[in-house]
């Protein structure tokens, strides 16, 4: 084995005991940690979210939207892409003119079975090429479709559990100015849900989920567009996953501030239980998962540069 080599295992040459173990608890923490990221990006691992609260009446204002991040440049590109494929352009900004727009992207192709991901007109063009995008997807192209021609928007999530990744859901909630409120528009399933004959928010109908009144609510599918999931083949059953409502602020948010630490410390990547005032989740998941990620993204790359910082000094300190 060269010199060259060995230095590299242990921290420098001629390091004592502890120096060499330093050097390779560094390098097995960086592989790791860099892995994990590789990870989570890669194929998307779903459940590494920094998590806060809100309280459900905070969302009643048209303020309390999603921030998609980005630019008028690109806007005005994914525009130019969409009305090509179809002619949207909503004078008004009611539910009925957003399912419209809903209806509109979904005819645009059928699912297929290499996925597609990325940006809106990654996934615009995905769709255009038949294929499959998943809930989480389709929401971020409906949510940022109607974001650019106009309307208030947010995204909205349910969840089985914060643990359980697998079994959740993505939703899109429109701000109804003839109403003057949130109402929701799943582009997944193509529905929206009505109570009464008028339609509900996402709190709306989670309320009548828990409260045992979801005999009252009707499933609302007005047309039967190319494509779109089966609402009642669906693998789970669709209000099993309303245990937890979940508020995400900001959908995309460039730069740095996806890396740690600051992931972490980043507000705008922050997703909000929602806690209601009857029927309010257990919050002590979203506590274990912080301080998980609290080691994740600030412990352990403290403690990385902690040893190499270390490492280095103690190979600076002995004569070779």
């Amino acid at each position: 084995m060269s010199s060259r080599v060995k230095t590299l295992l242990t921290g420098c040459k001629g390091a004592p005991g502890t120096a060499r173990t330093l050097g390779i608890l560094m390098l097995l923490l960086c592989i790791g940690e860099l892995l994990l990221l590789y990870f989570s990006f890669a194929y998307k691992v779903p459940n590494f979210n920094v998590y806060a609260t809100i309280d459900a009446s905070n969302l009643d204002s048209q303020e309390v939207r999603t921030e998609f991040g980005f630019d008028s440049a690109y806007q005005k590109r994914f525009l130019s892409e969409l009305r090509k494929a179809a002619p949207l352009d909503p004078q008004v900004f009611t539910i009925e003119e957003a399912i419209k727009v809903r209806e509109a992207i979904l005819n645009l192709g059928h699912i297929g079975e290499i996925r597609a991901s990325g940006t809106p007109i990654e996934l615009l063009e995905g769709i255009r090429e038949n294929r499959r995008l998943l809930c989480g997807e389709l929401a971020f192209l409906y949510g940022y479709a109607l974001d650019s021609l106009g309307f208030k928007v947010r995204n909205m999530r349910v969840a089985r559990s914060v643990f359980d990744p697998w079994d959740s859901h993505s939703i899109i909630e429109v701000w109804d100015e003839s109403r003057g409120r949130w109402v929701l528009s799943d582009p997944t399933f193509n529905v929206s849900f009505l109570k009464s004959g008028e339609y509900l928010s996402t709190v709306q109908l989670y309320e009548a989920i828990h409260s045992g009144k979801l005999s009252e609510v009707a499933v609302q599918k007005s047309g039967d567009p190319s494509y779109s999931y089966s609402f009642e083949n669906y693998y789970i059953s669709y209000f099993s996953l309303f245990d937890n409502l979940y508020y995400v602020s900001h959908l995309h948010v460039p730069g740095i501030g996806r890396f740690p630490p600051l992931r972490f410390l980043d507000q705008r990547r922050f997703v909000r239980l929602v806690i209601t005032e009857k029927y309010a989740p257990y919050t002590g998941e979203i506590a274990i998962q912080n301080l998980a990620l609290f080691a994740l993204y600030l412990v352990i790359p403290l403690l990385i540069m902690t040893l190499a910082i270390s490492s280095v000094l103690a190979c600076r300190g002995r004569k070779p």
